[in-house]
């Protein structure tokens, strides 16, 4: 769930007459959830004058102004600031408190004294992780741990021992046993796909073009950024880091190809999709406030959650799911170590293979499931802005399960397993069945 944090800056200290005031809530740098902010903000304080006018506190967002009387008595501010008794004082009813619902991302808090107003706070509610605004509507990603600005222009390079430990994981894929049909997919950053919308400028050589450059030519690598940007339909969402619907179309064909199927047998499997127009947030607009929504086309006929037969329930990296239709194109076995970008491709591949099992690992790899499972085909899928650090081929599923089940409470951990023992039917199934419940231990 995305979090904001209240900023404030004072506008003026005083006013005439004004002899102290003070906005207890909302509080500087306090954190606070969507939720929160949809149903109302606490606005508290108190506002000692003399002489003693008829006054109000507002709140302007934008054209809207709300208005709140003095109307709480504040025998604390009396007592402690004027120094007096507050019993029947003139000030005692200096105090105010409303909630009221944020509809702008800035707010001015001020007093109405007499006929004149005065703002007195700024307030801005700020995401706790940045975004940039590149041309309207555009969104891109900012102040990332990946540091995808820095990755963008050049100024962030990838070190000899990176470079190194990626030639070691490619060179570990081709000889993964059980499996020699692998394919490792760099999915492309939105800014290198749509340079011309991104608020920076590119001045050196990025990462993803010195690891392409320094991987042996005849490495299984799948970089579609150009593919992308020349595909007759947009490839990556307004207010999202992840690419369209028919982005992820254009990526699995691609990825079939390489792993040996032949493509107008692929595309004419996605021929009669169907496209509605939705209009979405996505992971960087509901990290503004307010939300930012764009529109977008969503495949309409196909959902990959109808061919799911098992999902161990476990939130991002350790999750695992596997998926099964008699009729794909394929009766072949496609494993996926993937991120999040490979979701969106499970509408498509559902449909090319048999079976589909994904591991959500961001394209670190665990021998022992692939042996397990000797798939006919592997998907290594990572995204281009986590190439700062290379994935591993020695990749430990069960401890990763490990450490998220010991992290959960026994009745939330109970119900997961009951739910893992519910769908135990099958080979697949029950490997990971059994991976899940061994890592309880």
């Amino acid at each position: 769930m995305t979090s904001y944090v209240i900023k404030s800056r004072h506008l003026r200290a005083s006013a005439p007459g004004v002899i102290r005031w003070c906005l207890d809530f909302p509080q500087p740098d306090a954190k606070v959830s969507l939720e929160q902010l949809q149903q109302g903000l606490r606005f508290q304080g108190w506002l000692l004058q003399q002489p003693l006018l008829s006054a109000q506190m507002y709140v302007r967002q934008g054209d809207s102004l709300h208005y709140c009387d003095l109307n709480v008595k504040r025998a604390d501010v009396v007592e402690k600031v004027l120094r007096q008794n507050p019993v029947a004082h003139n000030q005692l009813q200096c105090g105010f408190s409303c909630k009221l619902p944020a509809q702008t991302s800035e707010l001015i808090v001020g007093f109405m004294l007499g006929s004149t107003a005065y703002d007195f706070v700024e307030l801005r509610i700020e995401s706790s992780m940045k975004v940039l605004h590149g041309t309207a509507p555009w969104l891109f990603l900012d102040n990332d741990t990946n540091q995808s600005v820095a990755q963008f222009t050049g100024e962030l390079s990838l070190d000899k021992p990176t470079l190194q430990s990626w030639h070691d994981y490619v060179s570990a894929l081709s000889s993964l046993s059980g499996c020699d049909n692998v394919v490792l997919l760099l999915a492309p950053t939105k800014e290198m796909v749509y340079p011309e919308y991104y608020p920076h400028r590119r001045a050196g050589k990025p990462p993803v073009q010195q690891l392409l450059e320094f991987l042996p030519a005849q490495a299984p690598v799948l970089y579609p950024a150009a593919e992308l940007a020349q595909a007759e339909q947009r490839s990556f969402r307004y207010t999202d880091t992840h690419w369209t619907h028919h982005a992820a179309m254009t990526v699995t064909v691609l990825l079939a190809q390489r792993l040996g199927l032949a493509v107008s047998e692929v595309e004419a499997q996605f021929a009669a999709d169907e496209y509605v127009e939705r209009s979405v947030c996505g992971d960087l607009g509901n990290k503004l406030f307010p939300p930012q929504a764009a529109s977008e086309m969503l495949l309409s006929n196909v959902n990959y959650k109808q061919y799911l037969r098992y999902d161990n329930g476990l939130p991002n990296f350790g999750r695992v799911m596997l998926f099964e239709n008699s009729k794909a194109l394929t009766a072949q076995h496609c494993l996926i170590f993937g991120a999040s970008s490979a979701y969106s491709m499970l509408n498509y591949l559902v449909r090319l293979y048999g079976k589909v099992s994904i591991v959500h690992s961001a394209g670190n790899v665990d021998p022992e499931v692939v042996s397990a499972l000797s798939p006919d085909c592997i998907i290594c899928q990572t995204n281009e802005r986590f190439i700062v650090r290379a994935p591993v081929a020695d990749y430990s599923l069960a401890e990763v399960m490990q450490g998220k089940l010991s992290d959960m409470a026994l009745a939330e951990r109970s119900t997961l397993l009951q739910r893992s023992a519910d769908c135990n039917a099958g080979h697949f199934q029950a490997y990971f069945h059994l991976l899940l419940s061994r890592a309880t231990f």
